[in-house]
């Protein structure tokens, strides 16, 4: 049975491959994205310990500036692409002379759906990521969630698109639950 995975997987690669050659013959296929924005955290909750190594909960509640992030995205198709994505977030504020810091990296694969005119293209996507959260005086362990993403881009020329993406990460296991991540950030795609 692995074996035929195994071979399925590669005809499969091997099509995606040459099918994205056919469409892509005057560009490349290849994009990398950066980002820049903020991050606004839904209903969510963490699980860790405290200074004194007793279990306890927290939320992350802060919003605002910095949101870092990366794509990388291997056109398989016209209005299909697969690849991964890099965000780091944070974000700090005092309350009662008590500084409290926000920080979360996520990073994992993802997949896209474009519609594409000439000089506009809206985006939606889904992954699946690795979240490493950190809350002020707390440890919270590593945990997985789900990614959703959608956005739109202007193509200034062949090479390089500007535009805006929300994206919105959701913990599904281990100690995150709900909606730790969600952003809104300015981008810019270059065409490899």
């Amino acid at each position: 049975m692995g074996k035929v995975s195994f071979v399925l997987f590669a005809a499969l690669i091997y099509g995606a491959t040459a099918q994205a050659e056919r469409v892509f013959s005057s560009t490349s296929p290849h994009s990398v994205s950066g980002a820049l924005g903020f991050m606004a955290p839904g209903m969510n909750e963490m699980a860790g310990t405290n200074g004194n190594g007793q279990s306890t909960t927290v939320n992350f509640k802060l919003s605002g500036f910095l949101g870092l992030g990366g794509d990388y995205d291997y056109m398989a198709h016209k209005d299909f692409s697969f690849g991964a994505f890099f965000r780091y977030y944070s974000t700090s504020a005092s309350y009662n002379n008590v500084s409290y810091k926000n920080q979360i990296m996520t990073l994992g694969p993802d997949l896209k759906g474009y519609f594409s005119t000439d000089t506009w293209g809206c985006y939606f996507g889904t992954g699946f990521g690795l979240m490493s959260p950190s809350y002020t005086g707390v440890s919270i362990n590593q945990g997985y969630g789900v990614m959703m993403v959608l956005g739109f881009l202007h193509k200034l020329n062949d090479k390089t698109s500007i535009g805006f993406e929300s994206l919105r990460m959701m913990g599904l296991s281990g100690p995150i639950y709900g909606t730790p991540i969600e952003d809104y950030m300015a981008k810019v795609r270059f065409q490899l």
